[in-house]
């Protein structure tokens, strides 16, 4: 359930120009299905449930509820793929889950009106039953419709279903958990090869790692006296379903079909064999770089080239144009206005208040004893609480306005948040992005 009591605030919808940020890089745009595919490359794909006749251009999200980012390299897989049908070259578009990753299948944030402003909510929709934005309302209920398999398969159908509802998209081919789908013929190759030579594997990982800094990868432990407890890129699933860690000792004595591939060694195997193209978003566009390298030095492997696709879509939540300097001065004037009845009004009373406080700070500035300072401060105080008593609304009011930015600027925050979920946007607002992704594949777009 969500934390927050108060139900839900509609977002108003968004418009087409808030669509910025559209990434299509060359790798994309230029790449072209190749004429054929190989015989090891059909066994791999007939094995995952893919053609295996025709080119595959690939792409994948964790299971969670995509951002509009991510939706973009869904629609840029299908225009690709559309593109080089039409073309005379036969491509289908592919679906990849790394579903082995912390997150809840189930889980997504939205933004929610609570107390004058917007923050950030939370709920799960495998569980939710209190009041839900419409779109978060139609994707628990897809959710809860979807049967059979594990949270992961269902929230992937479930978003599929949705985006054939309401877009009239058709979905790609079967999409590819790393759960579900890792006994192939290829997984197990590379298995003996690590149980071999565990360090040679480790070291090449390591060395590619290393070579991109800005990656994010984190290089593995390894342990050049003891082999044994060098770490490898595997997962391998408990007794209690969990998944831990596999360290070059364990293959022994863990059953292959435990074994599951870390992120990189399963997005290496899918370029290895499973794809003609694999369409990242800037960060996998970074971090695939490691793969490359790792098992062309490692495996002597060449991978299908990868493609970069990103775009930014943000709500609108109809908040005002402030900026921190408006807050800044709106704090300001809420404070001064306390010690300057100028700020108070026009009227004689402010005015004299005024005049009057102007008259015992200079009095004060003049006074040579001490006890005399003490005696006009005390007066000048004296005046400030009257007029505060006598303008507490207009003080109120400048208390009001300092919240009211400050609400804001705080909601703004939320409404430039880009990683909102998709479900959350406005039909016409996706079918713009899908439309200028289209565009700019066909070599139509700017």
């Amino acid at each position: 359930m969500c934390a927050e009591t108060t139900n839900p605030a509609p977002a108003r919808p968004a418009s087409p120009e808030r669509h910025r940020d559209l990434i299509i890089d060359e790798g994309v745009r230029g790449w072209r299905a190749p004429t054929s595919v190989s015989p090891e490359a059909a066994s791999f794909r007939r094995e995952l449930g893919l053609p295996d006749d025709r080119a595959v251009v690939m792409t994948g999200h964790q299971p969670v509820f995509w951002h509009p980012g991510i939706l973009a390299k869904y629609f840029a897989a299908d225009a690709v793929a559309a593109r080089e049908t039409d073309a005379g070259r036969p491509a289908v578009a592919a679906w990849c889950v790394p579903d082995h990753a912390a997150e809840d299948p189930g889980t997504v944030a939205f933004p929610r009106h609570l107390h004058g402003r917007w923050v950030r909510g939370e709920t799960n929709l495998f569980g939710e039953t209190g009041d839900l934005p419409e779109g978060l309302a139609q994707a628990r209920d897809r959710l809860l419709a979807a049967g059979g398999g594990s949270h992961a398969a269902r929230q992937i159908a479930a978003q599929r279903a949705l985006l054939g509802e309401r877009l009239g998209l058709a979905s790609p081919a079967p999409a590819v958990l790393a759960t579900e789908k890792h006994t192939t013929d290829a997984f197990g190759s590379l298995i003996e090869a690590m149980a071999r030579d565990p360090l040679a594997c480790v070291r090449a990982y390591n060395d590619a790692a290393r070579a991109h800094p800005d990656s994010g990868v984190r290089p593995l432990v390894v342990d050049e006296r003891t082999p044994g407890n060098t770490e490898l890129p595997l997962w391998a699933v408990s007794g209690s379903g969990t998944l831990i860690g596999v360290r070059a000792g364990d293959l022994a004595s863990t059953p292959a079909s435990d074994l599951r591939p870390k992120a990189l060694l399963f997005t290496g195997l899918l370029r290895a064999l499973g794809c003609d193209l694999f369409i990242h978003g800037t960060g996998g566009g970074a971090y695939d770089l490691v793969t490359e390298e790792w098992l062309g030095s490692w495996m002597g492997w060449t991978l299908a080239p990868i493609g970069v696709v990103t775009a930014t879509l943000t709500l609108d939540l109809g908040i005002p144009d402030v900026t921190r300097a408006d807050l800044r001065d709106a704090r300001w004037r809420a404070h001064h206005a306390r010690h300057h009845p100028s700020m108070l009004g026009s009227g004689e009373g402010a005015r004299a208040a005024a005049a009057r406080k102007r008259e015992l700070v200079g009095a004060i500035a003049g006074a040579s004893d001490t006890g005399e300072r003490a005696a006009l401060f005390a007066e000048m105080h004296r005046l400030l609480d009257r007029v505060r008593d006598e303008h507490a609304e207009a003080i109120a009011a400048f208390d009001r306005e300092a919240a009211r930015v400050a609400d804001a600027l705080a909601s703004r925050e939320i409404a430039r948040d880009r990683s909102w979920a998709w479900v959350l946007h406005d039909d016409r607002d996706l079918l713009a992005l899908r439309d200028a992704v289209v565009r700019t594949i066909r070599g139509n777009g700017s």
